[in-house]
C-alpha cells in the first residue's frame, strides 16, 4: 500500500460501504468527496468510480494492505 492509498484509506472505506448499501453515488460523491453533483456532474461521477475501482483493488489483494500496528491491537480488542 502506497502513501497514497493509507491517505485515502477511510474515504475508500466509506465508499465500498455506501456502494454495499447501494446509496446513490450523487449523495456519496457529496458527502464523501466533497463534490457537488448538481455543479460538477461528470466530475462528481468519475471521482467517485475512480476512487471506488482504486478501493476494491486494494481490498481484493489484501496482501498489499500494511496495517499499522495500532490497527492491530485495536482489531484485537475488538473481537
Amino acid at each position: 500500500m502506497t502513501g497514497f492509498d493509507e491517505e485515502r484509506l477511510l474515504t475508500w472505506i466509506r465508499l465500498l460501504d455506501a456502494a454495499a448499501e447501494k446509496g446513490d453515488w450523487r449523495e456519496v460523491a457529496k458527502i464523501v468527496l466533497h463534490i457537488d453533483p448538481e455543479k460538477e456532474p461528470e466530475r462528481a461521477f468519475r471521482a467517485r468510480q475512480t476512487h471506488l475501482a482504486r478501493a476494491g483493488s486494494i481490498t481484493t489483494d489484501r496482501s498489499r494492505i500494511s496495517w499499522p500496528a495500532a490497527s492491530h491491537s485495536r482489531m484485537a480488542m475488538a473481537r
